[in-house]
């Protein structure tokens, strides 16, 4: 080829390169405004991914480690693997579990009790079929679902969590999952280090000093705004067991009224999960709930209860402002 037609075809190397950029640019724009063209109130089943963290990288890193032992070792060995609680797939709060594509439990290693039931049409207590959608999901190859979950390594507590999933052939699927609430997780929603057992040690002195006083007295501490059981968004609240509200301090009105069918704006009836635990012992739970500091704006909260005696519970809770923005 002369010179002169080289050192033209050179020249415009570049602008090929810039016109390339740009088709494909405007391609992935025109696939994304397909792909989200789905009928209103369509559910959309995967969690967006979250923005990289060490922790993300660190949960996809771990169920890609579970993938490649699968495909090596074949579904028998790893499942041994997988559903051992003193394996090598269980590191802190991290494990696997395993399901096939009907629904049924093969790696839970928590939870054996479940091995081989089905559980495809389970919800999670805001009434998500969560094993369903991360089972769509891993049909499509991978991602990321977030729904709440009882964490083991906090009592069996529920708490947000945030699972990667991905199959491993055509038959079954496998994933793990953080947990969004616990202090080693506070770049996910923006909680301080200590405020769950902080939480808790309100509410404990709380139950003391109601254990050693009559209810009355106590009830009359707790709806007192300017008390001792008042410190900021944080105060404590107490029901009895139907539901009725025994003290609110910052809505008072609500005093003497059921709140036993209250649920929050995603349909979490959080006044019977409350109750439910409150039985048990005590434990935590997540709903969305007024923030009377904000002017009332509704925000995610984390409250723990527990029961006080055979009549009535209490509760206070800790609003996680940051927990709006999309983990």
């Amino acid at each position: 080829m002369p010179e002169g037609k080289k050192f033209l075809m050179r020249s415009l190397y570049p602008l090929l390169a810039f016109v390339l950029v740009v088709f494909l640019a405007c391609a992935a724009g025109c696939l994304q405004e397909s792909d989200s063209s789905h009928a209103p109130g369509e559910p959309t089943l995967a969690t967006p991914s979250p923005t990289p963290s060490s922790e993300t990288a660190e949960l996809v890193g771990f169920v890609d480690e579970a993938l490649a032992y699968a495909r090596e070792y074949g579904q028998e060995a790893a499942l041994v693997e997988f559903n051992d609680p003193r394996g090598s797939f269980v590191r802190g709060d991290l494990y696997i579990f395993a399901y096939d594509f009907q629904g049924t439990v093969l790696a839970l290693p928590f939870q054996p009790e479940l091995l081989g039931t089905n559980r495809m049409d389970i919800l999670d207590i805001n009434g998500r079929p969560y094993i369903r959608d991360m089972a769509e999901v891993a049909a499509s190859g991978s991602g990321f679902v977030q729904y709440v979950y009882t964490n083991p390594a906090e009592g069996y507590t529920y708490e947000p969590k945030l699972s990667y999933v991905a199959a491993v052939n055509d038959a079954w699927w496998l994933g793990s999952g953080m947990y969004l609430a616990g202090a080693n997780r506070t770049g996910a929603i923006g909680m301080a280090p200590m405020t769950k057992e902080q939480v808790k040690k309100f509410v404990e002195s709380a139950v003391s000093f109601a254990r050693q006083t009559d209810r009355e007295r106590a009830i009359e501490q707790f709806q007192n705004k300017t008390g001792p059981f008042v410190e900021g968004d944080l105060y404590i609240y107490a029901l009895d067991y139907q539901g009725n509200v025994l003290a609110l301090p910052f809505q008072p009105e609500r005093v003497g009224t059921s709140m036993l069918d209250a649920t929050d704006a995603t349909g979490q009836p959080f006044t019977r999960v409350e109750i439910d635990i409150a039985r048990k012992g005590g434990g935590f739970v997540y709903y969305l709930y007024p923030n009377p500091v904000r002017n009332f704006t509704v925000e995610p909260k984390m409250s723990y209860v527990q029961n006080v005696d055979d009549t009535y519970w209490i509760g206070a809770g800790t609003y996680l402002p940051a927990a709006n923005s999309t983990v």
